[in-house]
């Protein structure tokens, strides 16, 4: 299985950061520990359940939109750094904005799970 690159703390804030200045919200953190665990969760998925990247990626999506960490923003963020892990990873991703908003909210209204927020991430990603 080769090495996966994961996105830290600071990425996860330059994200956050760039979605406010493009779409507008609060800033500030409501709970960093929290925030910090929803980044963590898709090494551990990778490292013991032996997680693929969709996977991975799709922990990215669902932990930080669920964590509510930041006080406005979490999607937007989720979104971004879910894409920021696949292209980092070197998966090409398709321009389909809607079809991302749709899988966000979806995620966001508690209506899909891990594995298929992974099998949705595949219609995303250039083969």
């Amino acid at each position: 299985m080769p090495d996966l690159i994961f996105i830290t703390l600071e990425d996860v804030l330059a994200v956050h950061d760039e979605a406010l200045i493009a779409f507008g919200g609060s800033p500030g953190i409501r709970d960093q520990g929290i925030l910090e665990s929803a980044i963590n969760a898709p090494q551990n998925y990778y490292y013991y359940q032996e997680a693929d990247i969709l996977t991975c990626a799709a922990v990215y999506l669902h932990h930080i939109s669920e964590a509510q960490a930041f006080l406005d923003g979490n999607k937007r963020t989720a979104v971004g750094v879910t894409l920021m892990f696949l292209l980092t990873n070197n998966m090409g991703i398709l321009d389909d904005q809607q079809g991302l908003y749709d899988l966000c909210m979806q995620v966001a209204n508690h209506q899909l799970e891990i594995d298929l927020i992974a099998i949705a991430l595949q219609t995303f990603v250039k083969s």
